[in-house]
């Protein structure tokens, strides 16, 4: 218990000696009874928002000295600081600027302090003058610059410009001269290439020459790069031919001259400037072109002339024209266009005169069309020179009326490549019918205009049909029995291959045998029907007559016959093939040598064939690389010496081209299915 009170003591004693040392008190007098002396502190001085402070103990004293602010410089963004501790004492704040004028070339004041808000941009931007306005700045929207009067906006479709309204279209019908000149040149200037000019029915020549001249003066245009529409104007005058003479209206003077204008064109002009640049030119109420007036316009591809009813002479030679129609014209001039090397098509439906040379050195022309009625006159060389031979290379379209003017595509003394005639909607797509001559021949005639294309054709069979498309029997069908004989005479045989010669030269080429049993006729010691037998006799007329045109024509069908006798299709070279679709026994040497025969078919089982010679199918389709063989199904399962080998297409010691199976029940595949 005393040690405890004594550490007590002794801890409590420690402590007090720490707090007084703390502030540097000290001890006077004795051990027993100390007394406070005087304290130190460690003092920081005064600033604008704290007291003196003592460091150690945080005894203060005195007041804080307070903020100083600086002076305030008036700009809202600023912020106020004091001047003793640079603390930030009143926050500055976003300008409010006064309402922006929207010229990025000026300055935007603060409505608060006056100061600059929003600085100025050195210089506007981007944005392109116009007819009306100069550029426009890209970031504020001010118009600034000069008007750029020529840089129009233009509208094809509204035909004018979007910002001034000024036309395209020249109305020249009460301008002079001097202003259509000044007008076209305008235009041409701005780059517009299609130029549209309105003139009186019937203008003065100098009208023409002002266009003429305005497209040599203007330069950078691009060969053939112009299109001309002259509306209104009913007539272009003649062109001059003459030097001296100063109506030229746009082609060239003859010959490669230079140019001396009148008062209109007023300057000489050289051959090369005479090659003007216009590739298109509408007429559209021009009636009347005259001698001369686009000639030598190398770059005029395009002429559209609806109402034109006449062509002067050389009008249009030596231009690069590549197509004509012309559905009123009824006249053209000579040499109208000659020379037009890349001219393809002529469609001249009412012309009844040509003069000559018109298309005389058109090389490249293939197709024309003159399908005026009554009488149509071409002059010499229209088509070109004899040396020449154009018109064998030229499809020709007349009208129905002269197709007894043409024979053998020669018309008015030129031989052409074809001549055709339309029906009654001017084309050449004839609703076809037709009429039976009643010898194995037909006519083909339109049924609308009774044109006749064809006289005296063969007969073609019609899909799935015994009869021609004409209505006449195709396939020939012969009783095989001769109105019932068994026997047959040399008569018989004689017409028999008479008969079989027209048909098949008529184009009757598929033939019917009916009746079972056919008369039949003995040759050579063989009794063999007269039909087959007729068939073997007329290879030998046409080996006698150096015919082989008719080799391998023939399709031959015995519908009714059960067996083929020995030696019945001996060298029947006219045959392509037979069809047998009841036949189940065929006798030795049953066919022999058909050297053209590209099918045989067995529409029945086979299952008797004699062959004492080994050759029942001998060199069948020897001539054409061998023969196909088409058997019943059922064939697979007969005996065995009758079954054939579709792998290897053999049957009956025999190789076949191919065989085919026809399924009609009899076979496994059959009864699977």
């Amino acid at each position: 218990m005393k040690r405890t009170i004594k550490l007590l003591l002794v801890i409590c004693c420690v402590a007090m000696a720490v707090m007084l040392s703390s502030c540097e008190w000290t001890w006077k007098g004795t051990e027993q009874a100390p007394t406070k002396a005087t304290v130190k502190h460690s003092w920081i001085e005064a600033d604008c928002e704290n007291p003196r402070t003592c460091a150690k103990c945080g005894t203060t004293e005195g007041e804080a000295l307070g903020h100083r602010p600086e002076e305030d410089d008036g700009n809202c963004v600023t912020d106020v600081l004091c001047e003793i501790c640079d603390k930030v004492l009143t926050p500055g704040f976003a300008h409010t600027p006064f309402e922006d004028d929207g010229d990025c070339t000026t300055e935007v004041l603060c409505s608060v302090c006056n100061n600059v808000a929003i600085g100025a941009k050195g210089n506007h931007v981007g944005g392109s003058a116009t007819c009306v306005s100069g550029e426009i700045c890209e970031t504020c929207g001010t118009e600034y610059g000069k008007v750029a009067p020529d840089n129009h906006s233009f509208d094809a479709e509204l035909g004018e410009c979007t910002e001034c309204s000024l036309k395209i279209a020249i109305d020249a019908t009460e301008m002079t001269p001097e202003e259509l000149n000044a007008a076209v040149m305008y235009r041409l200037g701005l780059g517009i290439k299609d130029i549209h000019v309105t003139l009186v029915s019937t203008p003065e020549v100098e009208m023409f020459t002002a266009i003429r001249r305005a497209l040599l003066d203007v330069k950078g245009l691009a060969n053939g790069s112009i299109t001309l529409t002259l509306a209104g104007v009913t007539v272009i005058p003649d062109h001059s031919t003459s030097a001296s003479d100063g109506s030229a209206i746009f082609g060239r003077v003859s010959g490669d001259v230079d140019y001396t204008g009148d008062t209109i064109l007023g300057r000489t002009v050289t051959a090369e400037e005479n090659l003007l640049d216009l590739g298109s030119v509408n007429l559209p109420d021009v009636i009347s072109i005259g001698q001369y007036a686009f000639y030598h316009c190398d770059y005029l591809t395009t002429l559209y002339a609806p109402k034109v009813q006449t062509i002067g002479m050389d009008a249009f030679a030596y231009t690069g024209l590549t197509s004509v129609e012309l559905p009123e014209a009824t006249t053209i001039g000579a040499f109208g266009f000659s020379a037009c090397v890349d001219l393809t098509s002529v469609n001249l439906p009412k012309a009844t005169s040509i003069s000559g040379g018109a298309f005389l050195g058109c090389t490249k022309l293939t197709s024309v069309v003159l399908t005026a009625e009554g009488t149509v006159t071409l002059g010499t060389s229209v088509f070109g020179a004899s040396d020449q031979c154009l018109a064998e290379n030229i499809d020709l379209v007349l009208n129905l009326d002269k197709q007894s003017e043409v024979t053998d595509n020669i018309w008015n003394g030129y031989t052409f490549k074809s001549v055709q005639f339309p029906c009654v909607d001017g084309t050449v797509n004839h609703s076809f019918g037709y009429t039976d001559n009643g010898d194995g021949t037909h006519k083909k005639v339109c049924s609308e205009c009774g044109y006749m294309e064809v006289d005296n054709e063969k007969h073609t069979a019609a899909p799935d049909s015994y009869d021609c498309i004409c209505g006449a029997t195709v396939i020939a069908v012969i009783d095989g029995t001769l109105g019932g004989k068994t026997e047959a005479t040399e008569e018989d045989l004689a017409a028999m291959v008479e008969l079989l010669r027209s048909y098949i030269e008529n184009g009757m080429t598929t033939i019917i045998v009916t009746g079972s049993q056919p008369a039949k006729l003995l040759e050579s010691g063989y009794l063999i029907p007269v039909v087959s037998l007729a068939f073997e006799q007329l290879t030998y007329v046409y080996q006698d007559e150096n015919i082989d045109s008719y080799w391998g024509t023939v399709d031959l069908i015995y519908q009714d016959v059960t067996e083929i006798v020995e030696y019945e299709f001996y060298v029947c070279d006219v045959l392509k093939s037979i069809t047998l679709p009841k036949v189940t026994k065929v006798g030795d040497r049953g066919f022999w040598a058909c050297y053209y025969l590209e099918t045989l078919t067995f529409g029945s089982v086979v299952d008797d064939i004699t062959d004492n010679s080994g050759e029942v199918f001998y060199d069948l389709g020897y001539e054409i690389d061998g023969c196909n063989l088409v058997l019943n199904c059922g064939q697979l399962q007969a005996a065995i010496d009758y079954q054939p080998n579709p792998d290897t297409n053999t049957w009956w010691n025999t190789e076949w081209k191919s065989i085919t199976l026809t399924h009609t029940g009899e076979c496994d595949e059959c009864k699977a299915q």
